[in-house]
């Protein structure tokens, strides 16, 4: 409450737009995931409702920030003639409500837009495993789970769902065990017997599809559509042994490069999970850029394999998007940590 009321103050007295004009030269990439289809909401920065997002475009038109597709971005940001606070719209993953909502959103305010998807779950059209599991766990009629009846070997009793910290630990070692299992049909399976102790549907919750990534034709019908489809790994992660890491991306192009019809050169790192080291091997693919999940603008001098973001969600209130926005937000962050330009020459 208190943050809302300061950045309305600072808004009144000018300062977001002398943030905007000192910060125009910094490249803004937002950073959104999916749009939430069952009732009520979840998950606070992973999902939004469509009316947030259908809120947020318009917003961005409004205030009159140009948005730029990701690779004339780039290469604009490269070659230092980015319109001033040049602005980029990415979404990841690949969320059948992103399909729903997201696509017809972007195209009412004819703005262009960049999709990162993984490709397993499109592929393999289920509930994608780590996110079932959360909400499995966090809407349950049964608010007790007898860890040692789902999981082989002592995984800790039983867990009251009611307390926050125990239900986290909970999901953490559902996931865990999942995981490691070989196949995913056995992560199904294991899903399926979580709802069935908590009293959830799982067949249900997999027919709604509010967990699970859009289709091979949805995701070729978004691209034909203007929607920039790029790379996010297959599986939607990021292995530290280079020949597995290749293996993703190669495995993600193949599956993504038929249903679009071209080359694709732009990754974002699942999760913000990356490491420097693996950037020869990137650039060697063919990368020519990669996203994270750290926060910021960037400027001629960012790594093109360590683009920043600002993340937004459902949980970010109309004021706090104008401030990231306007730089404003960012011009304090850069004063806290005391590192980056806080002024962009020109």
């Amino acid at each position: 409450m208190v943050k809302r009321l300061v950045l309305r103050a600072a808004k009144m007295l000018g300062l977001f737009a002398v943030s905007r004009r000192l910060t125009r030269r910094g490249l803004r990439i937002l950073c959104y995931h999916g749009i939430w289809l069952g009732d009520g909401h979840f998950g606070d920065y992973l999902f939004m409702r469509p009316e947030t997002f259908r809120a947020r475009v318009r917003r961005i038109r409004e205030l009159g920030y140009p948005v730029l597709a990701l690779d004339d971005a780039i290469a604009r940001l490269e070659a230092g003639t980015l319109p001033p606070c040049a602005t980029v719209i990415t979404i990841d993953d690949g969320w059948y409500g992103s399909y729903r909502h997201m696509v017809d959103a972007l195209a009412a305010e004819r703005l262009p837009a960049t999709l990162y998807a993984c490709t397993y779950y499109i592929q393999n059209q289920r509930p994608v495993f780590t996110v079932a599991v959360n909400y499995v766990v966090a809407t349950a009629r049964v608010r007790a789970l007898d860890l040692d009846a789902l999981i082989p070997g002592d995984a800790g009793g039983t867990a009251n769902l009611d307390d926050p910290r125990a239900a986290d630990r909970a999901v953490d070692r559902v996931i865990a065990y999942g995981e490691g299992l070989a196949a995913d049909a056995d992560r199904q399976e294991l899903l399926r017997r979580l709802g069935a102790s908590l009293g959830a549907d799982v067949g249900a919750l997999a027919d709604s599809r509010i967990v699970g990534l859009m289709s091979e034709d949805e995701l070729r019908d978004a691209a034909a559509k203007g929607l920039d489809v790029q790379l996010h790994t297959h599986r939607h992660r990021f292995p530290r042994e280079a020949a597995a890491l290749e293996r993703e991306i190669v495995d993600n192009r193949a599956a993504l490069e038929p249903l679009v019809g071209r080359p694709m050169n732009h990754l974002c790192y699942p999760s913000g999970d990356y490491d420097r080291t693996a950037w020869p091997l990137l650039s060697r693919l063919g990368i020519r850029s990669a996203t994270t999940t750290e926060r910021g603008f960037n400027h001629a001098g960012t790594p093109p394999l360590a683009l920043k973001r600002l993340i937004d969600g459902e949980v970010v209130e109309p004021i706090e998007f104008e401030a990231e926005l306007s730089g404003f937000t960012e011009l304090i962050r850069r004063l806290r940590h005391r590192r980056g330009p806080v002024v962009s020459a020109g």
